[in-house]
């Protein structure tokens, strides 16, 4: 027993004065936890100031780029040209039913003056291409054939009156181009080339067409005839509003069908002169034939390619005068550069 006290009293002893160190002894520090810092925020991106729209006060407007000091577009001149034309002729042809000697000047000279006048003020303020003005002066001039054939299917008997409805029928011819063209800066030369062609036709075929039935009366067939071109122009207008004909085709399309109708009518008429009628089919016949021959032998020629503006401006020009031409007269002129 006294050996196992001296054994286990120094253990208590010890085991004790352990724990009073421990509980005596300052806490040890404990690490502190670790606090992240909140990344940087992102650099600010470039924001652009968005640009005004709209002229600002700096800005300086010049005027509008002009043709020349007398015409706002190149075609001006032709427009007014042909608008002058068309009132002298038909105001002259007017004025000669007021019975007075001076009726047909006096026509020519307000027909003129009204009508040039107004074309050249319009053409002064808005522009007018050269085709377009072409255009124009094909209508003003199968617009005069349409009033004619009115007046004759109308059995009009007073020729200052026909030539009143012609006028109208002119300007109505004026402002259906001008005013289907009147946003476009100009069409090309092809279109105007395609329509006169397709005039033409209409007149030619027209013609032909009336000598093969007599029945038709002659008032009619001549009235049907001076309103076919207006038709045909509005055809070719319609066509070119769908296709680019180049120029050279548009020559072979006029030039070779027509070219061999009159042939074959000049060798029906030496051959069968007394048989209109068949020297009409023949020549119809091989005009149609050959125009429908031409189109598909040149079918794969390329479309037309815009060239160089073309511009007309008016001048002034001297020519001989007085008797035996031995004097000198100035009038006015116009000039093309192609």
């Amino acid at each position: 027993m006294r050996q196992l006290l001296r054994w286990v009293l120094p253990l208590l002893l010890v085991s004790q004065l352990a724990f009073a160190q421990a509980e005596g002894a300052p806490a040890l520090p404990t690490e502190a936890p670790l606090v992240t810092a909140p990344p940087p925020p992102p650099p600010p991106e470039n924001v652009v100031a968005p640009t005004p729209v709209g002229p600002k006060a700096s800005d300086q407007v010049g005027p509008a780029k002009r043709f020349s000091r007398f015409s706002a577009g190149p075609g001006g001149a032709l427009f007014a040209f042909a608008e002058g034309l068309d009132g002298l002729v038909l105001g002259a042809l007017a004025g000669t039913g007021l019975g007075s000697s001076g009726g047909a000047f006096l026509g020519a000279l307000v027909g003129g003056v009204v009508l040039g006048g107004a074309a050249t003020a319009l053409q002064y303020a808005h522009p007018i291409g050269v085709a377009t003005a072409g255009t124009i002066a094909l209508g003003i001039g199968v617009g005069v054939l349409a009033g004619f054939g009115l007046s004759t299917a109308l059995v009009v008997s007073s020729f200052s009156l026909a030539s009143l409805i012609a006028l109208a029928g002119s300007q109505v011819g004026m402002l259906v181009p001008l005013l289907a063209l009147w946003s476009v800066d100009d069409i090309s030369g092809n279109d105007l080339a395609l329509m006169g062609m397709t005039s033409t036709y209409a007149f030619v075929l027209t013609a032909l067409t009336s000598f093969l039935f007599t029945s038709i009366s002659p008032t009619a067939a001549l009235a049907a005839m001076l309103f076919a071109p207006a038709f045909g122009m509005a055809l070719g207008g319609l066509w070119a509003m769908g296709t680019d004909l180049a120029g050279g085709r548009i020559l072979k399309l006029t030039a070779l069908p027509l070219g061999v109708g009159l042939l074959t009518g000049l060798l029906g008429l030496a051959l069968a002169a007394g048989n209109g009628q068949i020297v009409a089919a023949a020549t119809l016949v091989t005009t149609v034939a050959t125009f429908g021959v031409t189109y598909f032998l040149t079918a794969d020629e390329p479309a037309s390619t815009p060239g160089a503006p073309v511009a007309v401006q008016p001048t002034v020009s001297m020519v001989p005068a007085g008797w035996r031409n031995e004097g000198l007269a100035v009038g006015p002129a116009l000039v093309g550069h192609f």
